[in-house]
């Protein structure tokens, strides 16, 4: 991947929507079989899905998080990556 792609991650969770932006990089490698991570620096980990993310985890909405803590929350997850 490089410098130039465009990575969207869009979550959903009980009608609440929360979009994170970032770019790739071309050291990621995506090998990390459990974890993913937006970052908003520009390192890089196995566990790195994008770089200079518009949102760290204290900049996402609190009631999306709120919403993440309900039992029978379903959560979508749409990853758009433009080349």
């Amino acid at each position: 991947m490089n410098n130039e792609a465009k990575i969207s991650v869009a979550l959903e969770a009980e009608g609440i929507k929360e979009v994170i932006e970032g770019t790739g990089s071309p050291g990621l490698t995506l090998g990390h079989a459990n974890e993913i991570v937006g970052r908003r620096s520009a390192y890089v980990s196995d566990r790195t899905l994008m770089v200079h993310a518009d949102k760290a985890a204290c900049d996402v909405n609190r009631d999306f998080i709120n919403a993440l803590k309900s039992p029978t929350a379903t959560v979508r997850i749409l990853i758009t990556v433009e080349l």
